[in-house]
C-alpha cells in the first residue's frame, strides 16, 4: 500500500507533465539583456560595505530569541492541551487559558471573526503549534520539543485526517467539521504544515503517506481547468493566491527534495505549475505586486506586501529547487524593487500595507506575519545579493526591539508605525499561532550564520543510518562538515543527528 501511494500521482501532475511543462520555461525564463544584467549587478554592488554583514543580529541572538523569548509561551502547561497534542486554539496574551465566564480583555474585545469561533478548535492552529515545537528541536536538540511535535502530529492524524486525504478544518465538541464540500484549499494545505516539518526531521514514512494523500486530494479534486488554478473550495470559484501559494510553503518545497523518484519529479512539475499560475493569474507587471484574490488590477484592498514578498520568495525557492534560473532571476530582479519602496528609513522597518491608491502606507500598522515574510525573503535573497543585508540590520532590530512581548513572551500580531503594540489584540488565534515568528528565527539563524561564514548547526531524528544526500538545512542546501549521532530516550527507533553545515546557499 505504501508503495502504491508513493507512486501515485495526480491528474494535475499528469496534465502538467504531458502537456504544459515546456511553457513555464519559455514564459518565465527571463532574458537577461545587457541592461537587465547591469541593473541586477547594481543591486548587488552599489555602495555596499561588506562590513555591514557583521552588524546583523548574530545566530546566537536568534537562538536566544527562540529559547528565551518565544518558547516559554508554548511550553507552559496551558499550551499543551488535554490530551497533550490537542493544543488549544485560543489563549490569553499572558498565556493562560481563557475563561468564558470572565474573558480576558483581548478575547472580550476581539474581532467578531474570533469571538464567533471560540467554540472551535482549528486544525491550522494545532499544525502551526506542532511546527513551533519542531523548529525548537531543530535549533536546540531538546528532545522534549520533539516529543511535543510528535504529540501534535499524532493528534491531528487521529482526529482530523480522513482516509481519502481530506482533513477537517476544525473540531466542534470533538466532531470534525465542516462537510468536505465546504473545506478550502488553504486550510487543507496548512493541515500538512506540522506533519511536513516532522517528516523533514524524522523521515517517518507513515507520516509521509498522509502528506501524499493530502496533496493528491487537493490536486485531484480542487484544480479547475476553467479557472486554470486550484479553486478555493468545491462550492466556491473564488480566485485565491493562497489556494496556490500555500501549497508551496506548507509542504511542497520542504518535502519534495526528500522524495524518491518518480514522485520527486512529479511534485517538482506541480510546484512549477503552481508558480506559473501565480504569475499568470495574480501578478501585475505594471505594479510589481501580487493580488491576493480577484482580478489583477482591481482594488488595492486585495494587495499587501506580505503576500507579494512571500510569492517572490517561493518563486525563487521553486526555481532553485528545479534549477530554473529564469524563475530565480525573476525574483532576484523584481523583489528588491518591492523592498526599496517598502523600507521606512525613519524607523528602520518595513511597511506591510498599501493605501487605497496602491502606494505604500508608511504610516500604517505593521502586521507581524507580513513583516516576517518580508525579512525571510530578504534574508534568502541576501545569500546571493548580500547588499540586501543593509535592510536586515535595521528591520531585524526593529522586530526585536518593538514586536516581542518581553513580559509574557511570544510576539505581538501587529504594532503601530512607530512600533507601539496594538491594545487588546489577541496574540494567538487560529492563524496567529507561533508559525511565522519561529520560521523567521530559523531562517534568520541559518542565513546569518551563512552570511557571517559561521557553521549552521541543526538537529534531526533519523532512523538508523541516513543518507547525507537527503539532509538539508530547511529550504536551503549546504555541505555537511560534521555529524554527531546520539541516542534519544523516548524515540527508540531513531537517533539524534547533530549536523553541522557549511557553504549554505
Amino acid at each position: 500500500m505504501a508503495r502504491s501511494l508513493l507512486l501515485k500521482t495526480s491528474v494535475f501532475s499528469l496534465c502538467f507533465l504531458f502537456g504544459i511543462a515546456p511553457a513555464i520555461y519559455a514564459r518565465q525564463s527571463i532574458k537577461l539583456t545587457p541592461e537587465t544584467r547591469a541593473n541586477k549587478n547594481e543591486l548587488k554592488l552599489a555602495a555596499f560595505n561588506p562590513g555591514v554583514i557583521n552588524n546583523l543580529p548574530s545566530g546566537q541572538r536568534w537562538l536566544r530569541h527562540v529559547n528565551q523569548e518565544i518558547m516559554p509561551f508554548w511550553t507552559m502547561s496551558s499550551a499543551l492541551g488535554n490530551p497533550v497534542g490537542n493544543f488549544p486554539t485560543f489563549r490569553c496574551n499572558n498565556g493562560s487559558l481563557w475563561n468564558p465566564s470572565k474573558p480576558c480583555p483581548e478575547i472580550l474585545n476581539a474581532s467578531p471573526w474570533i469571538k464567533n469561533d471560540l467554540n472551535k478548535e482549528y486544525i491550522v492552529a494545532k499544525a502551526r503549534q506542532t511546527y513551533v515545537y519542531g523548529v525548537a528541536y531543530h535549533l536546540t536538540g531538546n528532545e522534549r520539543m520533539l516529543q511535543l511535535a510528535r504529540s501534535g502530529v499524532n493528534y491531528i492524524r487521529k482526529n482530523a485526517f480522513e482516509s481519502n486525504g481530506s482533513v477537517a478544518t476544525y473540531l466542534e465538541n470533538g466532531i470534525p467539521k465542516p462537510v468536505e464540500s465546504q473545506r478550502d484549499t488553504q486550510h487543507l494545505a496548512y493541515a500538512g504544515l506540522g506533519l511536513s516539518f516532522y517528516y523533514y526531521l524524522t523521515r517517518d514514512e507513515s507520516v509521509l503517506q498522509d502528506i501524499i494523500k493530502l496533496k493528491n486530494n487537493i490536486f485531484n479534486n480542487y484544480y479547475d481547468p476553467n479557472l486554470g488554478m486550484l479553486k478555493w473550495s468545491k462550492v466556491s470559484n473564488l480566485k485565491s493566491l493562497t489556494a496556490q501559494l500555500d501549497q508551496l510553503n506548507t509542504y511542497m518545497v520542504l518535502v519534495t527534495p526528500l522524495l524518491p523518484e518518480p514522485l520527486q519529479s512529479q511534485w517538482k512539475a506541480d510546484a512549477l505549475r503552481i508558480v506559473q499560475i501565480m504569475n499568470d493569474k495574480f501578478y501585475s507587471s505594471e505594479h510589481n505586486l501580487f493580488w491576493r484574490q480577484g482580478d489583477v488590477g482591481g482594488s488595492f484592498s486585495n494587495v499587501d506586501l506580505g503576500h507579494t514578498c512571500k510569492a517572490f520568495w517561493f518563486i525563487y525557492l521553486v526555481g532553485k529547487m528545479t534549477n530554473n534560473t529564469g524563475l530565480m532571476a525573476f525574483a532576484e530582479i523584481q523583489a528588491p524593487k518591492v523592498l526599496q519602496k517598502a523600507y521606512v528609513n525613519s524607523t528602520g522597518s518595513w511597511a506591510t500595507l498599501l493605501k487605497p491608491d496602491g502606494s505604500v502606507d508608511v504610516n500604517g500598522k505593521k502586521v507581524a506575519w507580513m513583516y516576517n515574510e518580508m525579512n525571510q525573503m530578504t534574508a534568502t535573497l541576501s545569500l546571493r545579493n548580500p547588499a540586501l543585508t543593509e535592510y536586515l540590520v535595521k528591520t531585524y532590530n526593529f522586530w526585536l526591539n518593538n514586536m516581542v512581548d518581553y513580559q509574557y513572551y511570544e510576539t505581538y500580531p501587529e504594532v503601530t508605525a512607530s512600533g507601539a503594540k496594538v491594545q487588546y489584540r489577541p496574540k494567538i488565534d487560529a492563524w496567529n499561532h507561533g508559525y511565522h515568528a519561529t520560521e523567521q528565527a530559523l531562517v534568520a539563524y541559518i542565513t546569518t550564520q551563512a552570511l557571517q561564514n559561521k557553521p549552521v548547526v541543526l538537529h534531526y531524528a533519523f532512523p538508523g543510518q541516513s543518507s547525507t544526500a537527503s539532509i538539508r538545512p530547511y529550504f536551503y542546501t549546504g555541505l555537511i562538515q560534521n555529524q554527531q549521532v546520539s541516542n534519544l530516550n523516548t524515540f527508540p527507533n531513531r537517533k539524534r543527528y547533530k549536523i553541522t553545515f557549511t557553504n549554505v546557499q
